[in-house]
């Protein structure tokens, strides 16, 4: 199991998530963290946010790297790679 997209600018959906792993009893997890959302969400500038990512981690889930903006500021795509990927996620 995995839960994407771990960042400050998700932490109140971040919170359902892990309370609702908390109520089920999973610990072994994966944690795809983005440490800039899209340039605008350091997670050293939450600290809260990293306190629980690290009580997570010593409970037993593991933590991935998940981009380190997830954005693709100054990449452009061609027509077929755009095709390819519409609808796969989402635009923001």
């Amino acid at each position: 199991m995995a839960v994407h997209d771990v960042t400050p600018a998700h932490a109140a959906r971040c919170d359902k998530i892990f309370t609702l792993l908390d109520d089920l009893g999973v610990t072994g997890f994966a944690l795809l963290v983005v440490p800039d959302w899209h340039g605008k969400w350091p997670l050293e500038s939450h600290p809260r946010f990293l306190r629980d990512l690290r009580r997570r981690w010593e409970a037993g889930a593991e933590i991935f790297l998940h981009g380190f903006r997830h954005d693709e500021a100054g990449h452009r795509r061609s027509l077929s790679q755009r095709i390819k990927v519409a609808g796969r996620t989402a635009s923001s």
